[in-house]
């Protein structure tokens, strides 16, 4: 944090490298390094990379505690569940707003796909889209949270013919009775 970075040439327009750097999902990464550097903290578009980071903090600081409630909640209920993708990778990164996701992900068996239902209802999500692997639910406040009964669709050939047994690759975790976790391995390929 101490370390100062060189800033970038003075005719670098931050502000015109906002739309991509938003489209890609990096505010958070961008906001950070730039803030080492004096260009950026001049620059008209600093109040604007600095309020999206907020943004950003704020809702992954809401996705990591409602993944916390709605995880305690399938164990209280005896529900196998895998996180997968964003949620786990998130603990990569220096800060966790940095690694920017817009749902949580879970595997559960498709048998306890009644049971899910009924949870994220008492939890406040209500069902936006199912397909075929997966239900994807959203709060009031916009958080999404998608239960796959499968990693990846059937349309997805060659990863479906990998991935189409979703849980032959999970393994308990220590200290959760119903949490379940892919070798590292085939998270990365997944």
């Amino acid at each position: 944090p101490e370390e100062t970075m060189p800033s970038l040439p003075d005719t670098f327009d931050y502000g015109a490298a906002y739309s991509f750097v938003e489209q890609q999902q990096l505010t958070p990464l961008i906001y950070y390094g730039a803030s080492k550097t004096e260009s950026f903290l001049a620059s008209p578009a600093y109040f604007r990379y600095m309020t999206r980071a907020c943004n950003y903090i704020s809702h992954s600081t809401r996705q990591m505690e409602a993944f916390d409630t709605l995880t305690a909640r399938l164990e209280a209920e005896g529900i196998s569940y895998m996180p997968v993708k964003g949620i786990l990778l998130k603990k990569l990164y220096p800060l966790p707003e940095m690694r920017v996701m817009g749902d949580c992900d879970l595997l559960i068996h498709g048998k306890q796909g009644r049971d899910c239902k009924r949870l994220m209802e008492s939890l406040g999500y209500h069902l936006k889209a199912k397909v075929d692997h997966c239900n994807e639910y959203k709060d009031d406040t916009g958080l999404v949270m998608e239960l796959h009964r499968q990693l990846v669709p059937k349309e997805e050939r060659d990863l479906y013919a990998y991935y189409g047994d979703s849980w032959w690759t999970a393994r308990p975790t220590d200290g959760h009775p119903c949490r379940y976790e892919m070798h590292h391995e085939d998270h990365f390929v997944y």
